[in-house]
């Protein structure tokens, strides 16, 4: 992996661009489903479940929570600092990993494949950085 000096003496990893579109994808994706919640919180169950008090509470701390994320990603592949962009991309990885194992408890098969295959990217390109270090 090629390096990047940011001050005279200190090189840092340069971060390859397909690793910066795979965390901006799945960052993308969070605030995606961020909005969603904002906008329509019964938009988090699954198909006829009927939405209970509290619902709107839950969505907003979803929205919260994945807004940061997104922020804190972004920030780290524009700064281009590929040992916590790593760290990034596997806590996106075990997100996923849950959703698609309650998914899987769900019987929506849906939740169970899409996370599943984001969590094997996000692990694969956390591993990736991990391993290719100047």
């Amino acid at each position: 992996m090629e390096t990047i000096e940011t001050r005279p003496g200190s090189a840092v990893p340069r971060v390859p661009v397909a690793i910066s579109v795979i965390a901006l994808l799945g960052a993308l994706a969070l605030g995606f489903f961020a909005v969603g919640a904002l906008i329509d919180p019964a938009g988090l169950l699954p198909a006829g479940s009927e939405p209970a008090a509290g619902l709107r509470t839950y969505a907003h701390l979803m929205a919260v929570r994945n807004v940061a994320i997104v922020l804190v990603v972004a920030f780290v592949v524009v700064r281009r600092e590929a040992r916590v962009l790593a760290f990034l991309l596997a806590l996106l990885g075990i997100v996923q990993a849950f959703d698609a194992v309650l998914g899987a408890a769900d019987g929506q098969l849906l939740q169970t494949v899409v996370p599943g295959i984001l969590s094997i990217v996000f692990f694969s390109a956390a591993y990736y950085l991990t391993r290719h270090r100047p």
